[in-house]
């Protein structure tokens, strides 16, 4: 499967970015309820942490119910067993 770039989309979204600033794009990612269920899982299992968002956000694109929703369950499944997956 290959994928188009819409460098034109790129642009104006950069743009969009610039014009809002640092601080107003901080108050629309605390208000993401990804971003919160990411935040906890990085902190409770750290050193698998980025492996299992990845993952999870491959997965959860591709399920019938929202998005949200699955990170949430994902999360407190994951939190619960964690600390018996290992390091790879």
């Amino acid at each position: 499967m290959r994928y188009k770039i819409n460098y034109d989309r790129i642009e104006i979204i950069s743009d969009v970015f610039k014009i809002l600033g640092i601080n107003k794009i901080k108050m629309i990612e605390v208000c993401d309820i990804q971003f919160h269920v990411a935040k906890q899982l990085s902190m409770l299992c750290p050193q698998i942490s980025k492996y299992l968002l990845y993952l999870n956000s491959l997965v959860s694109y591709r399920l019938m119910y929202h998005g949200e929703k699955f990170w949430v369950i994902f999360t407190q499944y994951v939190s619960e067993k964690c600390i018996h997956i290992s390091v790879f």
